[in-house]
């Protein structure tokens, strides 16, 4: 880039700060785009790219945006797995229930089949508690 003429680097870094911004601007819209992000994101000088903020962002606002939008919090290396935790505790969850489910609905046959035990029981004239013959 030094043998090129000063006109020419004048304009290609121009292009480059115009390209920083224009990412950076498009990154904090999607950041301010959250509730209760836009007053947390801290203040950015024109050409700066908002991965340098990050290190000012507070835990506030880290926690909004990997809630929001966890590609962006890996992006900006902010992320701390929280969804990960959150995806395997939802399974283990759901497991619970269906094993639960499963359980219930045993107990719910074994049940009728007692019941219907019973009732025989009393129609052969056998006492369902003993199971000895009612005299």
């Amino acid at each position: 880039m030094e043998d090129l003429p000063l006109e020419e680097r004048l304009n290609r870094s121009f292009d480059q700060q115009e390209k920083t911004e224009e990412k950076a601007l498009e990154l904090e819209k999607l950041i301010k785009s959250y509730s209760g992000a836009a007053p947390l994101m801290p203040k950015r000088k024109y050409g700066q790219p908002v991965e340098e903020l990050v290190p000012s962002f507070g835990i506030t606002l880290r926690s909004i945006i990997e809630s929001e939008n966890p590609r962006l919090a890996a992006y900006l290396n902010i992320s701390t797995g929280y969804h990960k935790r959150l995806a395997e505790e939802t399974r283990r969850r759901q497991e619970y229930i269906d094993n639960f489910k499963l359980k219930t609905e045993a107990l719910q046959q074994r049940n009728a089949e007692e019941r219907l035990r019973r009732e025989k029981n009393l129609l052969r004239g056998i006492n369902p508690n003993t199971g000895r013959p009612f005299i």
